[in-house]
């Protein structure tokens, strides 16, 4: 079948090596530049959003039954 030939290899290749050098070189030319403590404090940052009570929310909401969220909300409006 036509899915299972296999791609000549060559040219493609070698650009994509190329790319992923140059890609990999910019980024140790940019960690240099920024610096080790900003990069740290960026961490830091993303992790405490991550770690927010409202992203815990969102991740329990996320992992529950979509029936049971959609019936506790329709209690919730009812109520209202």
């Amino acid at each position: 079948m036509f899915w299972n030939k296999k791609k000549p290899k060559g040219k493609k290749e070698a650009k994509r090596e190329a790319l992923i050098d140059n890609a990999n070189n910019l980024v140790k030319q940019k960690r240099a530049e920024i610096g080790d403590e900003t990069l740290n404090s960026i961490k830091n940052a993303i992790e405490q959003r991550e770690n927010s009570a409202l992203n815990q929310a969102k991740k329990q909401i996320m992992a529950t039954h979509k029936d049971k969220v959609l019936d506790n909300l329709d209690i919730w409006l009812k109520d209202k």
